[in-house]
């Protein structure tokens, strides 16, 4: 409260205020406050949710990376198979009511539980403080990175990767391995967005999972090209797109500002191009969406 306001009360009067979720009820039947059924109370938060964004897409269209997959993103035009082959398999992991917000938690694909806790609740408190009306702009960076790790979990998902965990270093695509658990000839043969679809070179070069991930075949490959010639180690290219530990505001790094498998959807940065531009050759795609979400911005375009 303003320290310069002041409220004419009788002495020992009990000031009664909203709690934070109830800012969004209209009606009492919406109030969760004090509602020990879990069945009734998701039911009544699911609707509060829905009523947030379907006002958060009102005021904004085009939400900033701040916002990360909280909200509706502005998304890029895909084809429509893609998008409903997408909707399918969301549809087919309705069974656990759980899985749609774990997709929109990318602090789940850190190294170890420690890790996984202190960023929940740095998430959860950023996000508090956005609707609260109150964002901290020393958070962007940070929030940026975990919107892109966001983005791989939700790929992890579309490709049926176990994502819990996956930026330990240790990890080996599942494409690689020819076990019982995740056969890379049964990963092959399922439906999934073009853009993610493996190539050979995924199958036959031994390498992170994370760079399965990424939805640019041709990246991928330059990127395994890249290390069978000795030219690359991925593991630098990894935490340079991956870390959420000690980040400058110029080190390399992906946005996502659409679909998650969808390219158009992502804009590499400034000092991406400077360090890894290399990589992409033959990827027209980034560049383009770069430079359209740059011009949106009113940001010169990037010549590469």
């Amino acid at each position: 409260m303003d320290s310069n306001l002041a409220l004419d009360l009788p002495v020992g009067a009990v000031i009664v205020e909203s709690m934070p979720q109830q800012l969004g009820v209209h009606h009492s039947i919406d109030d969760w406050t004090g509602v020990t059924c879990t069945l009734e109370r998701r039911r009544r938060q699911n609707r509060l949710n829905q009523r947030t964004r379907r006002k958060n897409k009102r005021v904004f269209p085009n939400p900033p990376p701040i916002l990360g997959d909280y909200l509706t993103h502005t998304a890029a035009e895909a084809t429509d198979d893609d998008s409903s082959l997408v909707r399918q398999t969301q549809e087919d992991e309705e069974s656990d009511t759980r899985v749609n917000m774990v997709l929109l938690k990318g602090y789940l694909l850190l190294p170890t539980s420690e890790k996984r806790t202190e960023f929940q609740r740095f998430m959860q408190k950023a996000y508090e403080d956005y609707h609260h009306g109150a964002p901290k702009l020393e958070h962007l960076q940070l929030l940026v990175r975990l919107n892109v790790l966001g983005a791989i979990a939700h790929n992890a998902v579309l490709l049926q990767f176990r994502f819990k965990g996956l930026c330990r270093p240790d990890l080996v695509s599942p494409l690689n391995l020819q076990g019982t658990d995740i056969p890379a000839m049964s990963l092959l043969s399922q439906p999934c967005p073009n853009g993610l679809r493996p190539t050979t070179l995924q199958v036959t070069v031994m390498h992170h999972p994370w760079i399965d991930l990424i939805p640019s075949p041709q990246f991928r490959e330059n990127v395994l090209r890249a290390m069978t010639a000795g030219l690359l180690e991925s593991k630098e290219l990894g935490l340079d797109l991956l870390n959420v530990d000690n980040i400058l505001s110029d080190s390399p790094s992906f946005i996502i500002w659409g679909e998650s498998w969808d390219l158009r959807g992502w804009e590499a940065s400034l000092s991406f191009w400077r360090k890894w531009g290399w990589l992409m050759e033959g990827c027209p795609v980034l560049l383009e969406a770069t430079n359209f979400w740059r011009q949106k911005r009113g940001e010169a375009k990037i010549s590469f």
